[in-house]
C-alpha cells in the first residue's frame, strides 16, 4: 500500500474501494505519518478511476445506509479533518490518477474531494472533473466547497470591480447538475491549478515518475500554491438570493424535485457564507463548519 521510493518520495496506493470511510481516513493518515520522515520530501497519492466514487454499490455507502446517523456524521467529520490535515501538511502531496478500463476516467466523488485537498495533481488530459454529490443525494462533506470557493472565486475578488456571481453562479450550476468538466475546462474554472500536469495519452504511463518530479520541485522551491490560513471570500445574501432565484426557475420547470431543491438551497447557503448580510472575508474554518452543518441536515433527510 505504501512504497518508499529511492528518489525521496513516498507513494500511497488506493486501488480498492474502502470498506468504510474510517478505513480510508486511516490509510491517508498513515501516508501523512510516512511524510513526516526527514528522508521523505513528497507524498504521492495514487488512485485508479472508479475506486472512490459515490455510487450506491460502494462498500462504504452500503455500510452508511445500515448505520445510525450519528456514526455517519462522525465518519464525515473525520474525513473532513483528514483532508484538512492533508492541506495543512508542510510538504507537497501530489494526487496521481491512473485510468483503468474506462474510456474516460472521471474524478467526481471522494476522489475529487481528495484531489482538491492535495498540493498538485497529475492526471490524464482526457479525465473529467466535478462533484456528483447532489444527484447522489449527498452534499460535499470533505471541504470541497471551501476549496472551490478558494480556487474559483477568491482570487478574482481581489479587484474591487469584480462581480462574484460571474464566478459563483457557473460553479453552483455545475454542482447542482452534477456535471463533470473536461480537464482543460476544469483547469480554467479552478478545479485544477495552472501548475497541475494534464497528460496526453502517450504520457499517462509515466504519471508516477512525472508526479515524483513535480513533488520534488515543489518541495525544493517551497512554492505551495494554497495557504489554508488565507481568508476566503463569502459573497453574502445578495449572491445567495440570485442563486435561489435560479433554483426557483429550475423548480418551476420541473428540473428539481423537493429533495434536490432543499439540498441545493443548503449548498447555496454554504457557498455564499451562510447568513452573512454583506460580502466579507472569512476563514476556512468558517466555511468548513457551514459545510458540516449542511451535510448533516441533508443526511438526516436522506436517512429518514
Amino acid at each position: 500500500m505504501i512504497e518508499h521510493r529511492s528518489d525521496g518520495t513516498c507513494a500511497l496506493y488506493l486501488r480498492q474501494p474502502p470498506a468504510s470511510l474510517t478505513e480510508l481516513c486511516v490509510v491517508l493518515e498513515v501516508g501523512l505519518s510516512a511524510l513526516s520522515a526527514p528522508s521523505v520530501q513528497a507524498l504521492l497519492i495514487v488512485t485508479e478511476s472508479a475506486v472512490l466514487t459515490l455510487d450506491a454499490d460502494q462498500p462504504w455507502r452500503q455500510r452508511w445506509m445500515a448505520e445510525r446517523s450519528e456514526h455517519v456524521l462522525h465518519e464525515s467529520m473525520r474525513w473532513q479533518r483528514t483532508l484538512r490535515d492533508l492541506r495543512a501538511v508542510g510538504k507537497p502531496v501530489v494526487f496521481v490518477l491512473q485510468p483503468t478500463g474506462q474510456a474516460v476516467p472521471r474524478v467526481c466523488g471522494l476522489d475529487a474531494e481528495l484531489a482538491l485537498a492535495c498540493t498538485a495533481r497529475v492526471v490524464p488530459r482526457a479525465s473529467q472533473w466535478g462533484l456528483s454529490h447532489l444527484p447522489q443525494g449527498l452534499l460535499p462533506f470533505g471541504g470541497a466547497c471551501a476549496a472551490l470557493v478558494r480556487r474559483a472565486l477568491t482570487p478574482h475578488m481581489l479587484s474591487d470591480e469584480a462581480d462574484p456571481l460571474a464566478y459563483l453562479q457557473p460553479l453552483f450550476v455545475t454542482l447542482i447538475k452534477g456535471e463533470c468538466l473536461e480537464a482543460p475546462e476544469a483547469q480554467r474554472w479552478g478545479w485544477l491549478s495552472a501548475s497541475d500536469l494534464l497528460l496526453p495519452p502517450n504520457k499517462v504511463a509515466f504519471a508516477l515518475t512525472l508526479a515524483a518530479r513535480l513533488g520534488l520541485l515543489i518541495a525544493e522551491s517551497g512554492a505551495f500554491t494554497e495557504n489554508p490560513a488565507s481568508p476566503l471570500y463569502a459573497a453574502g445574501q445578495r449572491a445567495r438570493a440570485v442563486l435561489t432565484l435560479w433554483l426557483h426557475v429550475q423548480r418551476w420547470g420541473a428540473h428539481l424535485d423537493d429533495a434536490a431543491w432543499h439540498r441545493a438551497q443548503r449548498l447555496a447557503h454554504v457557498l455564499c457564507g451562510g447568513d452573512l448580510a454583506l460580502p466579507q472575508w472569512v476563514s476556512e474554518d468558517y466555511l468548513l463548519a457551514l459545510e458540516r452543518e449542511a451535510f448533516a441536515a441533508a443526511w438526516r433527510e436522506l436517512s429518514s
